[in-house]
């Protein structure tokens, strides 16, 4: 069975988790809070997500890095149920390394879902932390080629690396897109 493990729930992935939940009858566990640059994203109401399991209290330590601890994590990966995963990673989440070497040794999968990298500009110690997570899990799903091909020049492992695209409600933003018209504004205004 799958098991999704992310650090948060936002409004617009609910259609995506929804279909997960229905065809993949996946169990959902998510952190109760999103620390990104004070940034608040509006939450789901989880409690109607069908395999919502639990929500992460997760610590912050401050260091020279922010660290953070998922509580209640570890004990995921020796759940007898689960021998599929599906995380959002943080490097600087000590528990999920901890996560990943185990159910590497206990031969659970575990998979990423992630922008992968967008530029080239990345230090080399950050660089070879993440080549060594990435060793760690099964695959990874990119939200797009242009941080696909990024990864495979900076030598990830091509063959674990599939794009997914940015995994929206793509059904409603086909109608939106469907309505689009031509209109000459830029042109005319901006140039562009």
């Amino acid at each position: 069975m799958l098991c999704c493990i992310f650090n948060y729930a936002p409004h617009y992935r609910s259609v995506i988790y929804k279909k997960m939940s229905e065809e993949l009858h996946a169990d959902f566990y998510f952190g109760e809070n999103l620390k990104f640059k004070g940034e608040t994203i509006k939450k789901i109401d989880i409690n109607k997500l069908e395999g919502f399991k639990k929500e992460f209290h997760i610590k912050y330590f401050k260091f020279f890095i922010d660290l953070e601890w998922y509580c209640g994590l570890i004990p995921l990966v020796f759940n007898r149920k689960y021998d599929k995963y599906i995380i959002y990673p943080h490097k600087w989440a000590i528990n999920q390394w901890i996560f990943l070497i185990i159910a590497r040794l206990l031969g659970k999968k575990v998979y990423s879902w992630e922008h992968g990298l967008k530029t080239y500009t990345v230090r080399n110690f950050v660089l070879q932390m993440d080549l060594v997570l990435h060793k760690l899990l099964s695959g990874s799903f990119i939200y797009g080629n242009h941080a696909k091909n990024i990864m495979i020049d900076l030598k990830y492992d091509k063959s674990k690396l599939f794009t997914i695209y940015n995994s929206l409600d793509f059904d409603l933003t086909f109608k939106y897109r469907n309505k689009i018209i031509e209109d000459s504004i830029y042109k005319e205004k901006f140039n562009n």
